[in-house]
């Protein structure tokens, strides 16, 4: 029944919030009543009535279940314009399979007062469906056209709500350095752990905007007793790389810590910001004695591969610690990833070691090379070498890798490794130009005819799969 005070002609059509001390009725009429009191009406409501009317419905959104959130839901379409209170709890609700699309009609309704829920739209407008997407983009864009109330939003974002949303608001921030800088700062010191967490995601990766906030950054890591806290800030110290030079001493110091995952962090960021500042440290590490388990020596090789204009004295110290007894699995593995991070100045000792045959380092520097890519050019003669070598020393696959890796300059190579008499060249080439993918276009009439008509069954088969994957490679490159 209706309150006290209602007008006898409108009936109730729902109860939104029911209590001991009040109820908020929605009339047929399209009214939204408290007490007695009209608070909403014509979809307004006037000055100084009715504000903790909005704050029920609010509450009702955020914990409601069935039948009150839908009374709840009504209460915010019957609130009209006025409703942008309401945003932040209809912008949660864009999670719920069942109430999802209710809640983005209304949050459309709102426009430029659906503000509040700019992180989850920013969540939404990533989605699958492509309808759905492009709704939730569309109004982002418009509630971004406010721009002061947005960025208080997105700001507000930082310190509530969940995980999802919060590091939603931190990626939207990321265009607005004058206004988001200072409550960045802020909070980078005071807030919870998952804001700074939020916020060090922001500094990451949001690019020259955020650079100001690296010193920051800086005494986080140098300060912060929560070891997760501090690996996070290592990772966002990398992540901006070598504008964060600064702070590659505070880096080194962490290197030094006992939390595993913290030191190699460190390490890694080293080398993302300046390898060759910190050449001698990072040798230090890399060539120096370790305790089982200890994860520093495998970071510290992958750091010096960023460490460019030292390869030509680095490669012989790597390809002589590969050797070594006694280095952990981790580490030895680390080594032709570093190699092929030091580009093409690594190439020419790499030929070396492919001329010297070392059983225990043939495969390794094949596939260092092969990840160069083009810059390895000039080794494609020693990989044919290898691939043809005829003193009984076989590396067919490992040397058809490196040529596939380094693509289009060994595709003439290839080609004339197709022709050869030893079925197992042909077939590795053959392999080597499935590897290679759309840049093998050039040999797919030869290899439809080998695999029609070649004399050995495992090159044919070898160039019926290569084939294969070409022709997929080529489809894929027609649909972008």
């Amino acid at each position: 029944p209706p309150g006290a005070g209602l007008s006898a002609k409108p009936s109730v059509t729902s109860i939104i919030v029911s209590g001991a001390e009040e109820r908020i009725l929605v009339l047929d009429n399209g009214e939204v009543v408290a007490d007695g009191k009209a608070t909403i009406e014509d979809g307004g409501v006037p000055l100084g009535v009715g504000e903790h009317v909005f704050e029920d419905i609010d509450e009702a959104l955020a914990r409601a279940r069935g039948d009150e959130l839908e009374r709840a839901l009504e209460g915010a379409r019957r609130a009209g314009e006025r409703g942008g209170v309401l945003a932040e709890p209809l912008g949660r609700l864009l999670a719920s399979s069942r109430h999802r699309g209710t809640a983005l009609d209304l949050l459309e309704k709102l426009g430029p007062a659906a503000v509040d829920a700019a992180p989850r739209l920013a969540v939404e407008a990533s989605s699958k469906d492509r309808a759905w997407a492009s709704r939730a983009s569309a109004l982002l864009v418009i509630v971004a056209s406010e721009r002061e109330r947005y960025v208080q939003a997105l700001l507000g974002a930082l310190t509530g709500g969940d995980l999802v949303g919060r590091e939603s608001a931190a990626a939207l921030l990321t265009p607005f350095p004058v206004e988001g800088l200072a409550p960045a700062r802020t909070l980078l010191r005071t807030g919870s752990a998952s804001v700074r967490m939020a916020i060090l995601t922001l500094v990451g990766t949001g690019g020259d905007v955020m650079r100001p906030l690296v010193p920051d950054v800086e005494l986080l890591l140098a300060t912060e007793q929560e070891a997760g806290l501090r690996t996070m800030a290592a990772r966002t110290l990398g992540q901006v790389g070598p504008a964060a030079q600064g702070s590659v001493p505070a880096l080194l110091a962490a290197a030094k810590e006992k939390d595993a995952t913290l030191h190699a962090t460190a390490i890694e960021a080293v080398g993302l910001i300046d390898a060759e500042q910190a050449y001698d440290e990072l040798l230090a590490i890399a060539f120096g004695a370790h305790a089982p388990g200890e994860n520093r020596q495998a970071p510290a090789i992958i750091a010096l591969g960023h460490a460019r204009s030292k390869a030509d004295a680095l490669v012989p110290k790597l390809l002589e610690l590969h050797g070594k007894e006694g280095i952990e699995w981790t580490a030895r593995e680390s080594i032709p990833l570093a190699l092929a991070n030091l580009g093409k100045g690594a190439v020419p000792r790499l030929r070396v070691a492919l001329r010297e045959r070392d059983p225990l380092r043939v495969a390794m520097v094949c596939k260092a090379l092969g990840a160069i890519g083009a810059d390895a050019e000039e080794a494609i003669d020693d990989l044919v070498a290898l691939m043809t070598d005829k003193q009984g020393l076989v590396w067919w696959t490992e040397a058809g890798g490196a040529l596939a890796g380094i693509g289009k300059p060994a595709v003439k190579a290839l080609k004339k490794l197709l022709k050869e008499k030893d079925t197992n060249v042909r077939r590795e080439a053959a392999a080597a130009f499935g590897r290679m993918g759309i840049e093998a276009k050039p040999a797919l009439s030869t290899l439809k005819r080998m695999a029609r008509s070649d004399s050995d069954m495992g090159v044919r088969h070898a160039a019926e799969r290569a084939v294969d994957l070409i022709d997929r490679a080529l489809d894929e490159a027609k649909k972008r």
